[in-house]
């Protein structure tokens, strides 16, 4: 049996959210999740995992916080937030739905400097 923990599924999620070719909501609203729950990625495991699978390939990333944290910041800007909410929205119940309203790039960029702060990473300057 594999098991994983908090820490481990986070990083693994992390590298979803980072590698994944297309939006997918589930990613975004476990992303939340995690963050909420002020769980922190194991950073080496997110970094192998990188160089195995992904536009990071072979690369070898340096996967520090304040990396995770700027390549998080530009994928928030690039991912289409409709199809995203698209994505989610038949998984989850009624009582949830009036929350994707909020689902964009502004607020998961609030999300990311919330993870920021849970890894001691310095916010940007404005």
């Amino acid at each position: 049996m594999t098991t994983q923990t908090l820490s481990s599924g986070f990083s693994l999620k992390c590298h979803a959210l980072l590698c994944r070719a297309y939006a997918k909501g589930r990613d975004w609203y476990d992303f939340i999740w995690y963050v909420s729950r002020q769980v922190r990625p194991v950073l080496e495991l997110l970094g192998h995992a990188l160089d195995q699978q992904g536009p990071w390939a072979g690369q070898s990333p340096d996967v520090t916080g304040a990396w995770l944290i700027e390549s998080l910041r530009h994928r928030v800007r690039t991912v289409d937030w409709q199809t995203a909410r698209r994505d989610i929205q038949r998984f989850l119940p009624a009582i949830e739905q009036p929350g994707l309203e909020l689902w964009g790039g502004e607020f998961f960029l609030q999300v990311v400097d919330q993870l920021a702060g849970n890894l001691d990473v310095r916010a940007p300057d404005p």
